[in-house]
């Protein structure tokens, strides 16, 4: 591999130059990386969330943290708040964390949740208030780490929200600094035969390279020309295909949460991103049930209803997303990353993953091949690569499905409209069913290419939405809150009772122990690299 050629910037792009120039060229110069994208200007930011494995590709390619925070205004993501995706109870409004902690505690052979799944009548605290630290950390505005604890690393996993357009910016200004030339330009034409890209023909000159990276977007403007019929759409089981965003200031006296609010609203749910200097609004939907026009007044009123400050310059930009994959990512001397590659609606912060996953699988396949030589190596790791990438797809759908199949909201057709979706999917509609027996276990998710979620975020969502093992809910009902735990069970019962009091007990007093995320944050504004 003597050269590369990126097309397109953005988050996407700039992420593909910094990675590529980590593989090839930490040590010396060995490979040409060059990035042509058609403007200059950066792009427009409108709040971006992510999962906490970013933490790790960052500091594998050797990004300074405190630098990062500082250029992208960005905050401690400690999880997601769902809002409002079931039916209010007694007039409180329905809600439940999924929170990042990844928990390992046994007690007598049970883990935390089957401790809480026993437990139910005697225990006052939702699944992820039983289980977890964040939903505390998050409500006190603390840090999951403390100003001395060294870059990326801290005793609860975190993500990050940030600026999307001052994250293109800082990654771009990284990957020039280590080598990447970067190019203005239009594309015209991609110039191929028999599907390998002989050449780019741009406005200003014809680029060439060994190897070619599309990072166009949805447009697609490399991978299209190479394979037709390649994409695989999704939006019959995920129909959210349109966003409105907009950007807000913070109510007097508020400090950004460290926890992402996922909203459910009439047409499709709305995100709440709170960075160091303003909030990131976005209304979710689907175009088969409402409109621009309807989605923006129920969006603005839902603002004003709490307390977001509107001018009458207040601009909504309309997001309009394509919700799928290509059934071939690579393909020759091409691969697709970013949104050119797929996309699944944005609730679990996904977009920023698959970037990070396609790019690290075409690492690990590249590595010991030179791909300026064809040969059988060059179909045989293809069609492996592009495998895994659509079960990875497939198995985040699922996921992303999950969230509404489980809601009871009938207040519109779009919450109607779920079940049907539940009916196309034999393996969900399956787990259900075998979940209404047992509870969610790591050997259910044996058979999963995506490590991103497996039975402990099932567990948060499955739980959190009331999804639970019919003998645990038949003994709930039989059972008083108000029974005395020794009249009810046995030694071993006593024990999760305990272990589960003792844990709360814990998260709230080292939530105090943590500092406040501002006294962080304001931290590495003071920090070198």
């Amino acid at each position: 591999m003597r050269s590369i050629l990126i097309c397109g910037g953005g988050t996407a792009g700039w992420m593909t130059a910094v990675y590529l120039s980590h593989l090839y060229n930490r040590f010396e110069q060995t490979v040409s990386i060059e990035l042509i994208e058609s403007s200059d200007l950066p792009p427009v930011g409108v709040g971006e969330a992510t999962v906490h494995s970013i933490r790790h590709f960052f500091d594998m390619v050797g990004i300074n943290e405190a630098e990062f925070f500082t250029a992208t205004d960005a905050t401690f993501k400690l999880g997601i708040e769902f809002i409002n995706w079931k039916q209010a109870q007694k007039g409180k409004t329905h809600s439940y964390w999924h929170p990042f902690d990844m928990q390992t505690a046994e007690i007598a052979g049970d883990n935390l949740a089957q401790c809480w799944l026993d437990n139910l009548a005697h225990t006052k605290h939702d699944y992820a208030h039983s289980v977890s630290i964040s939903p505390y950390l998050s409500a006190a505005h603390k840090a999951p780490k403390t100003i001395d604890m060294p870059a990326y690393q801290a005793p609860i996993p975190y993500a990050y929200h940030f600026d999307a357009g001052k994250l293109a910016t800082f990654l771009k200004s990284i990957a020039l600094k280590r080598g990447v030339k970067h190019t203005i330009g239009a594309i015209d034409k991609v110039i191929q035969h028999n599907g390998i890209i002989q050449a780019i023909q741009t406005n200003i000159a014809n680029k060439q390279a060994d190897f070619y990276f599309d990072c166009t977007g949805f447009r697609g403007l490399l991978i299209n020309q190479l394979s037709a019929n390649n994409w695989l759409s999704l939006e019959d089981e995920l129909p959210c295909n349109r966003a409105l965003a907009i950007q807000t200031p913070y109510p007097d006296q508020q400090q950004p949460a460290t926890h992402t609010q996922a909203i459910a609203m009439q047409h499709g749910w709305r995100w709440r991103i709170g960075l160091q200097n303003r909030v990131g609004n976005g209304y979710v939907f689907s175009d088969k049930y409402c409109s621009e026009s309807q989605a923006e007044q129920e969006l603005r009123q839902d603002l004003l209803q709490n307390n977001t400050k509107l001018g009458r310059d207040a601009e909504f930009k309309l997001l309009k997303m394509r919700i799928g994959h290509r059934q071939q990512t690579w393909i020759n001397n091409c691969c697709a990353i970013g949104l050119s590659s797929g996309f699944i609606e944005p609730l679990e912060s996904t977009g920023i993953y698959l970037i990070e996953a396609g790019l690290r699988l075409w690492g690990e396949y590249t590595r010991f091949h030179d791909f300026s030589q064809l040969s059988k190596a060059t179909s045989l790791l293809p069609n492996q690569y592009n495998q895994i990438l659509r079960d990875i797809y497939q198995d985040l759908k699922r996921f992303i499905v999950l969230h509404y199949v489980l809601s009871d909201r009938q207040d519109s057709e779009f919450w109607r409209s779920w079940q049907q979706v539940l009916n196309q999917d034999e393996v969900l509609q399956q787990q259900l069913a075998v979940w209404r027996y047992k509870p969610v276990e790591a050997s259910d998710f044996f058979a999963a290419k995506s490590q991103l979620f497996n039975e402990i975020n099932y567990r948060f969502v499955l739980y959190g939405m009331g999804h639970l093992p019919t003998q645990t809910v038949t003994q709930t009902t039989k059972q008083s809150a108000s029974q005395v735990p020794a009249t009810r069970g046995s030694s071993h019962q006593q024990n999760q009772l305990n272990l589960l009091k003792q844990l709360n007990q814990f998260c709230l007093k080292q939530t105090q122990k943590h500092p406040d995320q501002m006294a962080v944050l304001n931290s590495f504004k003071s920090i070198k690299s």
